[in-house]
């Protein structure tokens, strides 16, 4: 029924903190950021909050795209055929609050997942390329 809105309202804030962090960190200058991408340094935490915002919006396509397709969502208002009764909306705070926020955390789960295996493999490239320098 409703499940897209919480990762929706996920990508949103991701989004928006992105662009916050985005704008802090362009105080540094570009030949700081082309050594640190030479050098193997770590790349700006926004960066990988962008991941995550865009992982986020896709799945929101994703799944606004299936509801349409089941008549779950209206052209009119509520937009939710389940807002028309009060039992409904009931069902849509349940579903939100069991299979959104599921969804949101598997998808930041994958995320964090993903994050932390490159992290990893960019070390261990570094320590071969140092081992083998020696």
């Amino acid at each position: 029924m409703c499940c897209f809105v919480v990762p929706m309202a996920e990508a949103v804030v991701t989004t928006i903190a992105t662009l916050v962090l985005q704008q802090t960190d362009k105080s540094k200058s570009e030949s700081r950021n082309l050594e640190a991408a030479v050098s193997g340094a770590p790349q700006p935490f926004y960066k990988s909050l962008r991941l995550l915002a865009r992982m986020l919006w896709l799945v929101t396509g994703v799944l606004i795209i299936d509801h349409v397709m089941n008549g779950e969502l209206m052209w009119s208002y509520p937009f939710f055929t389940a807002a028309t009764s009060p039992e409904g909306v009931s069902e849509m705070v349940r579903e939100m609050s069991t299979v959104g926020v599921a969804m949101s955390a598997f998808i930041t789960s994958v995320w964090a997942v993903m994050i932390i295996a490159h992290k990893y493999k960019a070390q261990t490239l570094v320590k071969a390329e140092v081992h083998t320098n020696h």
